[in-house]
């Protein structure tokens, strides 16, 4: 009976000698798989954290050669973050400058050429308005010129009225000429104003 404690113990102590062994052998077995680097020889988390290590040891060589890659990139960054004290930078400034500069001729013929497109519309309205109404006139001159004798107006009068008509069309038409004259410096924002109270004066109303 007593010698079946001192099995026991024996087999517990070469088991704990075992799992030692494995314990030391295993980082070892892994140091080298990562330095050969392969991990298909690893399993569960061994492989795992060896792809990991793999990833992390894999990273400064990306980084590397981003570095590499994008060098004047980089460099220009550093010119531009660098105050004015040597030539190259002052000449990266005057760069930055040049190209503002650029950029607010560019807003400001853009904002020209808005204006422009602006008065050019305008003054196709105002054509527009004026050949309808030259349209509807003619219309009306042969709807009486073609209307039976009994019922039509005196020529007189009907000459009359068409004199009067073409004497509102030309006051109407010199006094939009003179509001475009008037307003011919007034920026884009105040110019349909301008000529609005300009012709209103022009013609009374």
């Amino acid at each position: 009976m007593p010698t079946l404690p001192i099995f026991r113990m024996e087999k517990t102590f070469s088991l704990l000698a075992t799992v030692s062994i494995l314990c030391t052998a295993i980082p070892t077995s892994f140091a080298a798989t990562l330095t050969r680097g392969d991990c298909n020889t690893l399993i569960g988390p061994a492989q795992n954290r060896c792809l990991r290590m793999q990833e992390r040891k894999s990273e400064p060589t990306d980084a590397k050669q981003w570095r590499m890659e994008n060098s004047n990139l980089i460099q220009e960054r550093r010119l531009l973050r660098r105050p004015e004290t040597g030539g190259r930078s002052k000449t990266i400034t005057k760069s930055v400058e040049k190209l503002r500069e650029e950029s607010i001729e560019d807003l400001r013929q853009g904002r020209l050429r808005m204006q422009s497109n602006f008065q050019d519309r305008y003054e196709q309205r105002d054509d527009w308005r004026e050949t309808l109404q030259q349209e509807r006139m003619n219309a009306l001159r042969t709807r009486f010129s073609s209307t039976p004798r009994s019922t039509a107006l005196d020529q007189s009068e009907l000459r009359s009225r068409s004199e009067r008509q073409h004497d509102r069309t030309q006051t109407r038409r010199d006094a939009i000429k003179r509001a475009h004259e008037a307003c011919r410096d007034v920026s884009a924002t105040e110019r349909q104003q301008c000529l609005r109270q300009v012709r209103d004066e022009e013609l009374g109303e």
